[in-house]
């Protein structure tokens, strides 16, 4: 089941040795059918308008046949295959309903037709409260109407914080935190701070780095102070009106300059017990790419979906559950497979990422290993690394060593951070979704991606069926190389999965 390293610069494939070779649309993660789920439990539409209603398909691909679709009201609102179109003002529950196994799941949705515009905004639900309480997101940071926005992200983790973490750049900040290398992120920082009507909750100020520094509240709120990435973690927080502030600096050997600053504003608010996803996220990226040896600024902004990310989170949700706690013993590593998807999101953010790519790099004639380290390079930069204890759990550090959540790519793009297998199976989607052969690589408390290249040689790679597959080490140092590995994995033992 396991490969061992024959030397400490090339992986070798040991004869003989059990290779899992899983096809994401034939694994199954559980002999049991999850309940019927719609995209949204409650949506508004204004008079003449429609929208689409879709079946909660999970990332692990379950999805149901011959759903029946009906309303209780056809003179406010009528269905078809899914598609609401609302007629005339008022209230309608639709039902959604289907037969598996001899038994009926079946999952409403709550729809409000008005005569009047509807203003959309993006609310975010948190998923572990009884009646999903939610945050209305405005602002250019986290909305990116403006050239400074779709930096912010807001979530929530199982212990009812509040995250809110980066998640995009700007140009600016492309240039001050995202240098290739770790000099630059090392001299700069990320003051944060949360204000409401009645004055200053928190800040969070770095005396010298991004990250692991000391945190400071002014309300009794409770707090994380142990965050990997500039992020804050807030809990114990009214229902109301909040705004958040981070600014960059560059520190310097007297004194510190500011780069930029973004701002957010987002209303708390008690739920109702429905949701609604309709809406969408756009993220706008910036970074340094030194894939030929100079440094391009690159730069792109990416729209999502997000129902995509929503149904990642149930499917989350329910895995802590089954997994006792999301602890990783409880796991099969094979799993790992089912974390790699090309769904809308990646296959927006892939097709993104090759345009700017193709734009920056068009004298070049060979580009496939280019571009293959163009993807690695913008993974390592733009994405943080978070602890899962914090992130998704609870942020109490006697979890840190027992609590594994693996993240479904969609996950990792909202949030913008997370730890190895989150970034490894990131790294994959975005290697194939982009046409090559890739593989996630399983090491004692590690794991990494892999993909084919052709005519290229580096150190750390392994072979199967004619292809040699070379390690990608989503959360190392910003700049390395296809291939690398660092020294503590090089004599490790390891196992790999095809996807």
């Amino acid at each position: 089941m396991k490969a061992i390293v024959a030397t400490a610069l090339t992986f070798a494939l040991i004869i003989g040795m059990t290779v899992f070779f899983m096809s994401i649309d034939e694994f199954d993660q559980s002999s049991a059918e999850p309940p019927l789920g719609l995209s949204s439990t409650k949506i508004t539409l204004e008079e003449g308008d429609s929208s689409d209603l879709t079946v909660w398909s999970l990332p692990s691909g379950t999805t149901y046949d011959n759903i029946s679709w009906e309303s209780d009201t056809e003179d406010v609102a009528t269905v078809s295959y899914g598609t609401v179109t609302a007629v005339s003002p008022g209230t309608a529950m639709i039902t959604a309903s289907v037969y598996s196994g001899g038994v009926e799941y079946t999952d409403t949705c709550l729809v409000t037709v008005t005569d009047t515009a509807v203003v959309s905004a993006l609310t975010v639900y948190n998923p572990y409260s009884e009646k999903y309480d939610s945050a209305v997101l405005s602002g250019k940071g986290f909305l990116g109407e403006e050239s400074t926005g779709g930096v912010l992200s807001l979530g929530f983790n199982r212990g009812g914080y509040i995250i809110i973490s980066v998640a995009g750049s700007t140009y600016s900040w492309g240039e001050s935190l995202n240098s290739v290398g770790v000099e630059v992120r090392n001299y700069s920082r990320i003051v944060m701070r949360l204000t409401s009507v009645s004055g200053v909750y928190a800040t969070y100020n770095p005396s010298s780095s991004v990250s692991q520094s000391t945190f400071v509240t002014t309300s009794g709120i409770t707090y994380n102070s142990v965050a990997q990435s500039p992020s804050l973690y807030l809990k114990g927080l009214d229902y109301g009106t909040y705004n958040v502030q981070f600014t960059v600096y560059k520190d310097g050997f007297l004194s510190s300059t500011e780069i930029v600053s973004v701002t957010g504003t987002f209303t708390y608010s008690e739920g109702d017990g429905r949701y609604d996803t309709s809406s969408e996220f756009t993220r706008f990226y910036a970074w340094n790419s030194d894939i030929t040896g100079s440094s391009e600024l690159c730069g792109i902004k990416v729209t999502y979906s997000y129902a995509d990310y929503w149904n990642a989170v149930l499917q989350s949700k329910e895995e802590m559950i089954h997994y006792s706690n999301g602890i990783a013993s409880a796991r099969y590593e094979s799993e790992c497979v089912d974390y790699v998807n090309t769904g809308t999101a990646v296959k927006s953010l892939e097709a993104a990422l090759r345009e700017e790519f193709e734009s920056t790099y068009s004298s070049y004639t060979d580009k496939s290993e280019m571009y293959a380290q163009f993807i690695f390079t913008f993974l390592q930069i733009r994405f943080f690394y978070e602890n899962d204890y914090t992130q998704y759990y609870d942020c109490y550090s006697s979890h840190s060593s027992g609590t594994d959540v693996w993240a479904y790519p969609e996950m990792t793009i909202y949030s913008g951070m997370g730890d190895c297998e989150d970034t490894a199976a990131l790294l994959s989607s975005l290697f194939k979704a982009a046409g090559y052969d890739t593989a996630l690589i399983i090491l004692p408390s590690h794991m990494m991606s892999a993909l084919v290249l052709s005519d290229y040689s580096y150190t750390a790679s392994f072979e199967y069926g004619n292809k040699k597959y070379y390690f990608c080490e989503s959360t190392a140092d910003s700049g390395v190389r296809i291939g690398y590995c660092s020294s503590t994995y090089q004599y490790g033992e390891f196992s790999y999965y095809f996807v």
